[in-house]
């Protein structure tokens, strides 16, 4: 008797943990679920560079403004003679939204002569080589796009070094000629304004056509001689490409 109620228990102990064991696993199965496509949040890649630009132009430089040069204390006023002068430059850039972008530019106009002739005295003519440095901050606003192509405004701000040497009198109505041996450079304010338009080649990549007016408020050289240099203003017309970095 003892012993049929011992198998009993035995046998029922067994079932409770069979049982047991049976509904923990259940109760975890139900406690699982399975990963649904999609479910999971995938992180975005981070594109460096994007909106970025890089830019190179060349600009044929005309400088078409009367400027005025002090000698000591002497002021003049002259009409400008010199030559045109071509320009090549670079900068950075980036691209705020679709209307705004701005970026910093390097130009450089290589070696020229400088000229001016004193009005109403026609026989003096003051000239010096010159080259010039320019770094300018820039803003512009696209104007929309139509068919690829994108016109815009903008204006900068910054400064010019201007490079001088030798400069003198190059004839008199005597036909005297005086040159002060030396050089110097000296920097100076300068603003611009622009406009022009984009042409969309790529992608990544536009080609752009534009004018510039460029102007060199004042340079005052005063280490080899004293000379000072006033509204030195050019009009450019330029062309060049700007990559995208995206």
């Amino acid at each position: 008797m003892e012993l049929a109620m011992i198998k009993t228990m035995k046998l029922a102990l067994a079932a409770a943990v069979a049982m047991g064991a049976t509904a923990g696993a259940a109760g975890a199965a139900d406690l699982w679920v399975p990963p649904m496509k999609g479910s999971v949040v995938e992180p975005v890649p981070v594109e460096f560079g994007s909106n970025w630009y890089l830019r190179g132009d060349v600009g044929y430089r005309a400088h078409m403004e009367d400027w005025k040069l002090q000698v000591g204390s002497t002021a003049i006023d002259l009409d400008d003679d010199s030559e045109d002068m071509w320009t090549v430059g670079a900068g950075a850039g980036y691209q705020f939204n679709p209307w705004l972008r701005a970026d910093v530019t390097v130009d450089f106009a290589p070696e020229q002569e400088l000229r001016g002739r004193i009005p109403f005295a026609r026989e003096f003519v003051l000239k010096g080589d010159t080259n010039i440095w320019t770094v300018l901050a820039n803003a512009y606003v696209d104007l929309g796009t139509w068919n690829r192509i994108t016109p815009y405004v903008g204006a900068g701000v910054g400064a010019s070094r201007v490079g001088v040497s030798d400069p003198g009198i190059e004839h008199t109505p005597t036909g005297v000629q005086a040159t002060l041996q030396g050089s110097d450079h000296a920097w100076g304010l300068t603003w611009a304004l622009m406009a022009g338009a984009s042409v969309s080649l790529t992608p990544n990549l536009l080609a752009d056509v534009g004018y510039r007016y460029l102007n060199i408020e004042e340079v005052n050289f005063d280490q080899d001689f004293e000379l000072e240099i006033k509204d030195l203003a050019a009009h450019e017309v330029r062309v060049g490409v700007r990559y995208m970095m995206q």
